[in-house]
């Protein structure tokens, strides 16, 4: 079993990785938005969607998770989430 990591690399949840991405409808921030709080990386919209668009009916949150985890975002948290999405 696969498990999602945070971004300091510690697992956050008993959900393995495919429990996750089958419970999170890309289009419905109500289904992902509890998963970013729990690993306290922010909802950045813009690029939300950039990974959706690229992607176009794959989950994505593994990508997401994966990009919030760059060193450019790394230092913000969920609650940085209003701050970048003005």
């Amino acid at each position: 079993m696969k498990y999602l990591k945070d971004k300091f690399n510690q697992k956050y949840t008993e959900l393995t990785r495919e429990e996750i991405l089958e419970s999170i409808d890309n289009y419905n921030e109500e289904t992902f938005l509890p998963f970013c709080e729990i690993f306290d990386i922010p909802y950045i919209k813009r690029e939300w969607e950039a990974l959706r668009k690229k992607y176009p009916g794959q989950p994505i949150f593994g990508l997401y998770l994966s990009k919030m985890k760059l060193t450019s975002f790394k230092p913000y948290g969920y609650k940085d989430s209003a701050k970048f999405n003005k």
